[in-house]
């Protein structure tokens, strides 16, 4: 059976805890060059931490976004794609290798659902690719409805693998170009993260 999508839960309880994440986002504006952690204690206890930091270098496992063909060419998404640094920092520079680990072939033609993640490992230390943004001429694209989707997806299988503790950036600030301020993207984040957690843990630990 397919699995079923995460509700988007109004209640007094989701409500409150909205208020709890935008009181976070505060302290967070107001002193950026800190960790800031909230623990929640609802039906199962975790952990939300917002800090600057290197997700190639987290403990964690790591989410990395990227377009709808899985595109890992630098020639395609830029130098400055998370993608490229993934290449970079855990596949030794090697495209090749990293294409082998998500298990799709080059060249890539048909378009990857909204919200598919590609899982990898390497070393070891685990993470996976969420396809997100639609390649065009312009550049790639997303939409709040395609943030929506994505994330759902992403907390269902992340609650799948059971995983401890997870580092996932600030999805649409960088290489699917959402035309969405960064602090409008990170409360989508956080308040789906909240949702999501509500039906289930998802993890212990999530890192921004």
């Amino acid at each position: 059976a397919a699995a079923a999508k995460i509700p988007h839960i109004a209640s007094p309880l989701f409500i409150l805890a909205s208020v709890s994440l935008l009181i976070l986002l505060v302290v967070y504006y107001s002193r950026p060059k800190r960790r800031i952690t909230y623990s929640f204690r609802e039906l199962s206890a975790w952990n939300i931490t917002i800090k600057r930091g290197d997700l190639f270098g987290s403990e964690s496992g790591i989410v990395v976004t990227a377009d709808r063909l899985a595109s890992t060419a630098r020639d395609v998404v830029g130098d400055d794609a998370l993608v490229t640094l993934l290449a970079d920092r855990w596949f030794g520079s090697s495209v090749g290798d990293l294409d082998i680990a998500i298990g799709l072939p080059d060249p890539r033609v048909d378009l990857l659902p909204v919200g598919k993640t590609l899982p990898f490992t390497r070393s070891g230390r685990r993470g996976w690719l969420l396809c997100l943004a639609e390649p065009t001429d312009q550049g790639p694209r997303t939409t709040w409805q395609d943030l929506h989707i994505a994330y759902d997806e992403l907390w269902i299988t992340l609650r799948k693998t059971n995983i401890s503790r997870i580092a996932v950036p600030v999805i649409g600030s960088g290489y699917a170009r959402a035309q969405l301020s960064l602090e409008g993207l990170l409360h989508l984040m956080l308040l789906s993260y909240h949702s999501a957690s509500l039906t289930g843990r998802v993890t212990a630990d999530l890192e921004i």
